[in-house]
C-alpha cells in the first residue's frame, strides 16, 4: 500500500502530427517527367505520446520536375514552374488529431478526436521546354548533330526520321561567362499543327524559346529542297500559334560536307535574302563558331536591354 501517496495520472495524450504534403520541385538538372510517379501520397503524421508529446509531422512526398513544367488541375493552370527550386504544393496533408490531454475531466474525459484527411486531387503535368534558342527543322535535318557540335549535349543521332522523340537541351558558355541554352526540338513534318507526327507534342516546346534557328538540309536528303523546308517550318509554326514564326530567327544550312551542296546554298541565299544563311558542317565542326557568335549576340544582347 502506498497510503495514497501516488495520485492517478489523468489523460495526458498529446496531439497527432500533421500529414505530409505533396510537392513538386522544379529542378534544372531534371530533363523529363518520366520519373514522376502516377500516385504521390504524403506520409501520415506520427501519433501523440504520453505527457502531452505532440506527434511528428508526416514526411512530404516531393517530386522533381524539369523547368518549364505546367501543372493543370481540372484543365486549369495551377502552376508554371520555370525557375530552379520553385515549388508547387499539389495537396496539403491533413490536420493531426487532438489528444485526450485536451479533455482531462468531465463526461468526455480521456477521449480523443481523430485527425482530418488530407487534400486529394488529380493533376496533369505538361512540359514546355525553356531555352534561349530552339533548333527547328524537318526530321533528319541534322539538328541533333548540330546540337552536339555547338554544346555539351549528347543527343541520339541517326540517319532516319524521328531519332529525337523528346527535346534535348545543351548549354553553351558565352565569352563573358553567361550561358546560352539550346533546345533540339523533335522533327516537324507537314501538318504538324494538326498534330500529325506527334506535332502538338513537339510544337509546344517551341513556345518557350526566345529565338529560333531554322535548320535545313542542303543535301535535300529527304527529297525536300531547303527553301521548301523553310516554308513548311514557318507555316507550321504560324498555324500552331500565330506570331510564333515572327520571333527572332536564323537560318542554318547543314551538311555542307556532302557533294553538290554549294550550288544549293547559293540558291537558298538568293531566295531568302536579305536574311543571312549560316552554312555549317556539324559533322566536321565547320561554321559552328560563327553560328555561336550570332546566337551570343542575339541572346546576350537582349538580356542587357
Amino acid at each position: 500500500m502506498d497510503g495514497g501517496s501516488r495520485r492517478r495520472r489523468g489523460a495526458d495524450g498529446g496531439d497527432g502530427g500533421k500529414g505530409g504534403d505533396v510537392v513538386l520541385v522544379a529542378c534544372a538538372r531534371t530533363k523529363g517527367l518520366g520519373d514522376v510517379k502516377n500516385l504521390l501520397r504524403g506520409a501520415t503524421g506520427g501519433a501523440g505520446g504520453a505527457q502531452g508529446r505532440i506527434g511528428s509531422r508526416g514526411a512530404d512526398a516531393r517530386a522533381r520536375v524539369p523547368l518549364g513544367t505546367i501543372v493543370r488541375g481540372e484543365w486549369l493552370v495551377v502552376a508554371d514552374l520555370t525557375r530552379d527550386g520553385q515549388t508547387c504544393v499539389l495537396a496539403r496533408g491533413g490536420k493531426g488529431g487532438k489528444g485526450n490531454k485536451r479533455m482531462p475531466v468531465g463526461r468526455e474525459a480521456g477521449t480523443r478526436e481523430p485527425g482530418a484527411p488530407g487534400e486529394e486531387g488529380k493533376f496533369v503535368l505538361e512540359l514546355k521546354t525553356v531555352a534561349d534558342v530552339g533548333l527547328v527543322g524537318l526530321p533528319n535535318a541534322g539538328k541533333s548533330t548540330l546540337l552536339r557540335a555547338l554544346s555539351n549535349a549528347t543527343p541520339r543521332v541517326g540517319s532516319y526520321a524521328f531519332t529525337t522523340m523528346q527535346p534535348q537541351l545543351g548549354a553553351v558558355s558565352a565569352t563573358d561567362g553567361e550561358t546560352i541554352t539550346l533546345a533540339d526540338i523533335p522533327g516537324l513534318i507537314k501538318g504538324a499543327h494538326e498534330n500529325k507526327g506527334l506535332g502538338h507534342n513537339f510544337l509546344r516546346h517551341v513556345e518557350r524559346c526566345e529565338a529560333l534557328a531554322y535548320v535545313v538540309d542542303l543535301s535535300s536528303g529527304d527529297g525536300v529542297k531547303p527553301w521548301d523546308a523553310l516554308d513548311i517550318l514557318k507555316r507550321e509554326l504560324e498555324e500552331y500559334l500565330p506570331g510564333l514564326s515572327k520571333r527572332p530567327g536564323f537560318i542554318v544550312a547543314t551538311k555542307t560536307d556532302l557533294p553538290h551542296t554549294a550550288r544549293t546554298l547559293k540558291a537558298l541565299r538568293a531566295r531568302t535574302a536579305p536574311t543571312p544563311v549560316f552554312a555549317v558542317s556539324a559533322a566536321n565542326r565547320e561554321g559552328t563558331d560563327e553560328v555561336l557568335r550570332v546566337f551570343e549576340n542575339e541572346i546576350i544582347g537582349n538580356r542587357r536591354v
